[in-house]
């Protein structure tokens, strides 16, 4: 578009613009820029340089009151810095311009325009400094060739070329580009249809201009490396010559990213979304049966850019859900039930993403799987119904000690130091009910190595053998003592009245036989008589005074 004389120079001299003088302005067209169009020469700061330099020290002129040939010096022509930083966004529009292909005007060039053209090539300019961070996808067996195509174009949309363009646009389908530039959005230096700089950047550059070599050259260097060692390399060897990244990468996406491919993948997706059922019998879970639906979805939106693919609306997509849970489980029925009954504008009955959260909570084969899972060995807190928080050992004396897997083990429950703390691993939450005691003689036992653990155990059990050793003299004794009683009658006991003992003898009359009890009968009456009497660490029954 051709600019006329009163817009080029309110362009130049309105404060909502350059908002330059009308006498700077001059001297800027001496310099030969006074053409707006002529600003994309502005955008080298040795150029910059110049102008200013010329403008702060104009040449001499000749003195209008003097004598012929009398030079005298000009004042300097004024460039505040509010003008110079627009004027430098100026020439970076404009060559914006030329770069994809559009004519500048009154309206394009703008300063609304230019101030959010300015912000977002600032947020460009970061992201080519940062470039070098930038990771490049390289296909393995894990990120096979057709998602990493997925990958690799998105790579090109933050990679930058020698023409300071996003790499996409060596790859774009169609290489020319057409001569009409579609309308401005409101304010935008950017089209409506592509919606950003770099978007428009990607489907408007130039395939013709000189840079263009080189940046297909650093596009061929990109997928050699990404293929290096693949069979796919052989695909884009021929290509290797003349380094034509943008015929390499076609040529690979024809071979293994082509409408075949997409044909077979939009098949089996919807064969998996319209006729897969979920009965809950399974091992497949609904949160897993679920996500493979979004999944292929969102597989079948990705091949309805390549093909042509009658994609399911939400609607129907909730409805192959409704007809493929096939469950007798009564709270899957009643949330399957709920989502059919909601189906507003904005229900679940029209909103996959709804229906599913509203589904998960009723998982029938994630409550079956929750109902049968047991707790590990680390989980349980204790293997018996009786308090032993304060027996040494469990509070069983008559097992014996043993180590799994580095801890002292007592018959299978956790050993316990002198303080009641079982000499194992503490979660966090465990470890805070501990008393300091306990906290204390914890520490002291992890500080020692295990040799020294070993022999604290050693220790301990020697003093429960003594114990039992002194036990088992004591039962000796009351044995003979038994064995000597002659079961007297309870006129002849000497302890009439009902005690203890008396009744401990009258169990041995052996029902009113007067003769001395056999040595088997003293043994059961001995046993007898010591849980009667609490010897052995139990509770007294009730009955003896």
């Amino acid at each position: 578009m051709v600019w006329t004389v009163p817009q080029t120079t309110a362009f130049w001299t309105e404060a909502l613009q350059m908002g330059m003088s009308q006498r700077t302005l001059g001297q800027i067209q001496a310099e030969g820029f006074g053409d707006v169009d002529s600003l994309y020469e502005l955008n080298d700061e040795a150029t910059i340089k110049q102008v200013l330099q010329n403008c702060k020290y104009p040449p001499h002129i000749q003195d209008p009151a003097g004598a012929a040939g009398v030079m005298i010096p000009q004042a300097p022509f004024t460039i505040s810095a509010r003008t110079l930083g627009r004027v430098k966004v100026a020439s970076s529009a404009v060559e914006y311009h030329r770069l994809v292909g559009r004519s500048t005007s009154a309206q394009s060039m703008q300063w609304t325009r230019l101030e959010n053209f300015k912000e977002q090539t600032d947020a460009m300019k970061t992201e080519i400094e940062g470039e070098d961070k930038l990771k490049l996808p390289l296909i393995s067996k894990y990120l096979t060739v057709v998602p990493w195509l997925e990958s690799f174009d998105i790579y090109l949309g933050s990679t930058y070329g020698v023409r300071k363009c996003p790499m996409g646009y060596v790859t774009r389908t169609d290489p020319d580009v057409p001569a009409a530039a579609p309308p401005l959005a409101p304010s935008q230096l950017y089209s409506i249809e592509h919606g950003s700089l770099k978007a428009e950047m990607i489907a408007r550059v130039s395939h013709g201009h000189a840079l263009y070599k080189l940046d297909n050259e650093k596009l061929f260097d990109m997928m050699e490396k990404a293929t290096r060692g693949t069979k796919y390399a052989a695909t884009i060897a021929p290509f290797k010559r003349g380094k034509n990244g943008r015929g390499a990468y076609l040529a690979l996406r024809a071979q293994h990213a082509g409408n075949a491919h997409w044909d077979s993948t939009q098949k089996s997706d919807l064969d998996f979304i319209m006729g897969t059922k979920f009965t809950g019998g399974g091992q497949m879970t609904l949160e897993e049966y679920l996500s493979r639906i979004r999944e292929h979805y969102v597989s079948l939106q990705l091949c309805a850019q390549h093909v042509t693919v009658a994609v399911p609306t939400p609607h129907s997509l909730v409805g192959y859900i409704l007809d493929n849970i096939e469950c007798s489980d009564a709270d899957v029925k009643a949330a399957l039930a709920a989502i059919k009954l909601d189906d507003g504008v904005n229900g679940m009955r029209n909103d996959f993403e709804r229906a599913a959260a509203f589904l998960l909570p009723v998982d029938p084969v994630a409550k079956k799987s929750k109902a049968k899972k047991k707790r590990g060995i680390a989980q349980l807190s204790s293997i018996s119904g009786d308090d032993d928080s304060k027996k040494p050992y469990g509070g069983n004396k008559k097992k014996k000690v043993s180590w799994k897997k580095g801890k002292p083990t007592w018959k299978g429950k956790t050993a316990r130091g002198k303080t009641g703390v079982e000499l194992r691993y503490y979660q966090p939450h465990e470890f805070k009910k501990l008393t300091q005691e306990q906290i204390e003689e914890l520490k002291t036992l992890r500080s020692n190595s295990k040799k020294d653990v070993r022999g604290h155990v050693a220790a301990v059990m020697k003093e429960m053998k003594d114990e039992e050793a002194a036990k088992a003299d004591k039962l000796e004794e009351l044995r003979s003592i038994v064995a000597s009683i002659q079961a007297p009658t309870d006129s002849e006991s000497p302890f009439r009245g009902g005690g203890k003992v008396s009744a401990a003898t009258s169990i041995l009359k052996n029902k009113g036989k007067k003769e001395p009890p056999t040595l088997e009968s003293a043994d059961v009456a001995a046993a007898k008589l010591m849980s009667y009497l609490d010897l052995d660490g139990g509770k007294k029954k009730s009955g003896g005074r």
